[in-house]
């Protein structure tokens, strides 16, 4: 009673974001179990309200906490998903309709800061291709940090986009070395293994300090 609606004015284009957001949590609520599907929105929506404290704290103690964090890894998984399902398409198309999709992606998970990042990497890469021109993961990675600086320069301060790059940094810079090393082996099984473990090494390298710093563990 202590309130009054001046208006039902809505602003329609955040309003019909909500509403896509709204319609796939409730499906996922509907076809899963309470903490399956808690798990499913952190993945999909970024949207960790409903997990519990317990869930949280495994995922940090395992170290994989940044997989509840929307960002490269699921704009992978779109990617994964428009090479599939227009694979019969030309280029051109393919292409527009891949960074269309990761647009909306980004828009429906809240323009989150991370998948930001990871929608305009993706995105230069897929011109690149487009254009012909062989793209190189530091040009990439400095022309999408440059870009996200000049919109949001404090963005240089945020702990995600400093182990973001980093992470990337190393990776192209390290990971060549352990290739060289690696080449010669002649099991197609451990060679592959041997790739995942030294690649991740490379983030590891990378992000240590930052995450020592920040985290303390």
């Amino acid at each position: 009673d202590d309130f009054k609606i001046l208006n039902y004015s809505k602003d329609w284009f955040p309003y019909i974001l909500f509403c896509v957001r709204k319609s796939i949590s409730q499906k996922l609520s509907r076809y899963h179990d309470f903490d399956a599907a808690s798990l499913m929105k952190g993945l999909l929506l970024a949207d960790r309200s409903e997990m519990n404290e317990e869930t949280k704290t495994e995922f940090v103690n395992a170290g994989v906490v940044h997989v509840l964090a929307v960002s490269g890894l699921n704009v992978e998984y779109i990617l994964l998903l428009c090479v599939i399902l227009l694979g019969r398409f030309n280029i051109y198309s393919k292409s527009f309709l891949t960074i269309l999709f990761l647009i909306l992606f980004l828009l429906i998970t809240g323009i989150q800061a991370s998948v930001f990042r990871a929608v305009l990497m993706s995105s230069i890469v897929i011109a690149g291709y487009i254009a012909s021109r062989s793209t190189s993961v530091i040009n990439s990675l400095a022309l999408s940090a440059l870009l996200l600086l000049t919109f949001f320069p404090f963005y240089l301060y945020d702990p995600g986009f400093q182990l973001s790059y980093a992470a990337v940094f190393s990776m192209a810079i390290i990971y060549p070395f352990f290739y060289i090393k690696i080449s010669d082996i002649k099991s197609r099984i451990i060679k592959m293994f041997a790739q995942l473990v030294t690649l991740s090494l490379s983030a590891q390298i990378g992000t240590i300090p930052l995450t020592l710093y920040y985290f303390g563990k």
